[in-house]
């Protein structure tokens, strides 16, 4: 595992919003899948702990693969700040802090996601379900002022060319992975 020398000799808590893992180590009949991950992980000093949904937010979001870059800028920098404010119309945002500062926000967007955006079109599912989603509220999906379809706020990816495969390839394959496979590990 990629972080293993991080947790040696330290004690962890792992949180889940998934209440049985709680109970995990303590199960008598494990099938050989659970036995596999048990044997991964009896090297280390863990608790897992469960975290309702709602109080799950930190982990939740620590494990979302972003797409934009931040900094945090003192006030005594404010020439800097000038100077990226030029840049705005790259893309470059300025949001004041509420401790004092200003938060530099890059929203500028991956040319997959582009791609992914303007493919769309080219899927005829996707195609029918904006039609009747523009026709009549269509409660998980949506469609925005971009005219990008959305499903619980998340991108529709089309089945066309092999964008799903490179998504999975990514986020499954890549060394950056957040989820890494059985073969990382």
């Amino acid at each position: 595992m990629i972080w293993r020398h991080y947790l040696y000799g330290v004690h962890v808590d792992v949180f889940t919003d998934h209440k049985s893992l709680q109970y995990v180590f303590n199960q008598n009949d494990l099938n050989f899948r659970q036995r596999r991950w048990l044997e991964l992980l009896k090297d280390y000093d863990m608790s897992v702990l469960y975290n309702p949904d709602k109080a799950n937010v930190v982990p939740d979001a620590l494990s979302r693969l972003s797409m934009v870059s931040g900094a945090y800028i003192d006030k005594e920098k404010k020439e800097l700040v000038r100077d990226i404010h030029r840049l705005a119309w790259l893309g470059v945002q300025l949001v004041d802090s509420t401790k004092g500062g200003v938060m530099v926000h890059n929203g500028s967007e991956s040319s997959f996601v582009a791609d992914v955006k303007a493919k769309q079109g080219l899927d005829t599912i996707l195609v029918e379900l904006k039609d009747v989603v523009l026709k009549k509220s269509v409660e998980a999906f949506s469609q925005g002022g971009d005219g990008v379809l959305r499903y619980q706020g998340r991108l529709c990816v089309p089945n066309v060319d092999d964008l799903r495969e490179q998504i999975l390839t990514e986020a499954h394959s890549s060394q950056y992975s957040i989820h890494p496979g059985a073969t990382k590990m």
